[in-house]
């Protein structure tokens, strides 16, 4: 079948046959793949950076892909609560389910953390074999499409649970990618009075947001963001979150943030931020940082899918089969669109079908 792999540690990716496995063993599922979205952290081992990758190449040769939603094709014989039919959603990241952190409900701070996609082979393919365990079950009715956005959405939702968002609060998002429309909308859904989201030179994604219903957005190449955050709340937000991955947000997500107010910050950063203490302690600002899901998240975010999807599906702008996942990258690295989803069943399930309702 064919995959999308990352097989040296250098730059680039190959769209090559691999043999599939056609059969799962105890506490796994196969799972023939409807769709999987492209993301941030797919480009990144794209790129391949030695210093913040290395610790992959033992897993190299690998297949990409861990934002996806599929079709169970057979179980475990000790799996009991899924079967051939059931749509299934993924948690990429692979607990160890034994430490203090995964008792107390907190596996994102586990510190035995593979990924699925990343570690072990992932969904740019049409079927692949996951542990039971990370799959959750895709409520009836809801698009397959939809439930690819699941992942990040997750995240997303984790990073909002981070930062205390409160109902009436007043939400900066700083970057207007997947991962900051996730937590924007969510915000709103979740009772924010205002959401903001900002972005640099960023008028296709910032529009986006606005489909999304976002209340306020602002492209940073025309407008301050002190300016135009006093323009909009007479004075600063409640919450920031970042979501870019450029340090020099850091400083501007703390100069719009009232006192005593909260920044999340759940891009990944290649460099460092500086950061001015003596105002974080005299204005008793906290940052915080958000990273990966917990099982609450998943299940709060498929019931989110299940009853205000249509909110979601403007954060999908590209449908392409598998044989055109290379120009999905190329397309994903570009301010132009938002999330891409890949199709590995081909051109004849571009057509989002839904669960059907038993």
């Amino acid at each position: 079948m064919l995959a999308l792999r990352k097989c040296e540690p250098v730059r680039g990716l190959a769209l090559t046959d691999v043999e599939p496995r056609q059969e799962c063993g105890p506490g796994e599922v196969l799972v023939k793949v409807y769709a999987t979205g492209i993301c941030g952290s797919d480009l990144h081992i794209d790129d391949w950076h030695e210093g913040t990758l290395g610790w992959l190449r033992q897993s190299l040769p690998v297949t990409l892909g861990h934002e996806f939603s599929g079709i169970v094709v057979q179980a475990g014989s000790d799996v009991a609560n899924l079967s051939p039919g059931m749509g299934v959603v993924v948690q990429p990241a692979l607990y160890c389910g034994q430490c203090a952190a995964c008792a107390a409900g907190r596996s994102d701070l586990c510190g035995s953390i593979g990924f699925v996609g990343i570690t072990r082979d992932g969904a740019f393919s049409e079927t692949v074999v996951v542990p039971a365990a990370n799959c959750y079950a895709v409520p009836e009715g809801t698009d397959l499409a939809l439930a690819a956005l699941a992942e990040p959405l997750c995240v997303a939702r984790n990073a909002l649970n981070t930062g205390e968002v409160l109902d009436e609060a007043t939400v900066l998002v700083l970057g207007p990618g997947t991962i900051g429309q996730g937590i924007a909308l969510q915000a709103k859904l979740n009772g924010a009075r205002t959401v903001i989201v900002a972005g640099l030179n960023d008028g296709p994604r910032l529009r986006r947001c606005l489909a999304l219903g976002i209340d306020h957005v602002i492209d940073l190449a025309e407008d301050s963001l002190q300016d135009a955050i006093r323009r909009i709340t007479g004075g600063q937000v409640d919450r920031v979150f970042e979501a870019t991955g450029a340090p020099g947000s850091i400083g501007d997500a703390l100069s719009v943030l009232r006192t005593g107010g909260i920044l999340t910050c759940s891009g990944i950063h290649f460099d460092s931020a500086a950061v001015d203490i003596s105002m974080l302690v005299r204005r008793r600002l906290q940052i915080r940082g958000a990273y990966s899901s917990v099982p609450a998240d998943w299940t709060h975010v498929l019931g989110l899918l299940a009853t205000h999807g249509e909110r979601f599906r403007p954060m999908i702008t590209h449908h392409l089969p598998l044989d055109r996942v290379l120009e999905g990258f190329a397309l994903a690295r570009t301010k132009d669109v938002s999330k891409v989803l890949v199709y590995p069943g081909g051109p004849d399930t571009l057509t989002a079908p839904t669960l059907p309702v038993s």
